[in-house]
């Protein structure tokens, strides 16, 4: 797919202000949601990825206070105007891919809004976060839902 690259994503120095998020084993999730929520507010679609990564987060750290490194994108599909989101999840040390697989798939399944999901292989982290950038716009609430992306690195879009 061609897309024009953005230049909210671009700091003043030329780089993407979130490539310094480094993921190990990333798992790439797209996952859709019903139509009460892919045509409503993209704050009902952030609260539905918090609910989805609460219910992950149990599942994957049971009494640990860790964080999954993850960057979650909202946006709206070109042919069907839906939002959906996109997000690149760090697999824990602990687990196989496929083990983290299957908790996300749960853990979607069980949000209020979760229907349909896929995952993609990462091959090369450069051009995966600037596809999720895409839609970044400074306007409207349309990009990366910064309240349910997590870094353990202190990250500056002006840096």
């Amino acid at each position: 797919m061609i897309y024009e690259k953005n230049k909210c994503l671009y700091r003043q120095d030329g780089s993407i202000w979130f490539d310094e998020w480094d993921f190990v084993r990333p798992v790439f999730f797209t996952g859709n949601v019903n139509d009460y929520y892919s045509y409503g507010k993209v704050e009902r679609m952030k609260k539905n990825n918090l609910h989805f990564l609460d219910n992950l987060h149990s599942k994957v750290f049971r009494k640990n206070r860790k964080e999954i490194i993850r960057l979650v994108v909202v946006e709206r599909g070109t042919k069907n105007n839906k939002l959906h989101t996109h997000s690149i999840l760090e697999t824990p040390i602990h687990l196989s891919q496929k083990d983290f697989e299957r908790f996300i798939q749960k853990s979607w399944e069980s949000t209020k809004g979760g229907t349909y999901f896929h995952f993609e292989k990462v091959w090369f982290q450069p051009d995966l976060k600037e596809y999720m950038g895409k839609d970044q716009n400074l306007k409207t609430e349309i990009g990366v839902d910064e309240i349910n992306s997590y870094t353990n690195k202190s990250v500056s879009i002006n840096s």
